[in-house]
């Protein structure tokens, strides 16, 4: 039970980390430099950077997660074994 409860609080603690690492920076710089001193470019970065979040948190629910990995192979096949 505990080793079970130990990867769960692992993936959420990754999940979680993955996801200030990804929205963190963008938040911080309109909040702090409200679009007025960097250039568009530094904003187009941390904007693509945020939308990475959707595809690395799919992707890291894939590694760590053995149902979901069994579901997507499973939708890619459509359910054929």
């Amino acid at each position: 039970m505990f080793q079970k409860n130990y990867k769960v609080a692992k993936n959420l603690f990754i999940v979680w980390i993955t996801f200030l690492i990804c929205w963190l920076p963008i938040v911080l710089t309109t909040k702090i430099d409200d679009f007025k001193h960097l250039s568009g470019t530094v904003y187009h970065l941390l904007y693509a950077l945020h939308l990475m979040n959707s595809v690395v948190n799919f992707s890291l629910y894939g590694i760590y997660n053995r149902n979901f990995r069994k579901a997507y192979f499973s939708i890619l096949r459509c359910g054929k074994d």
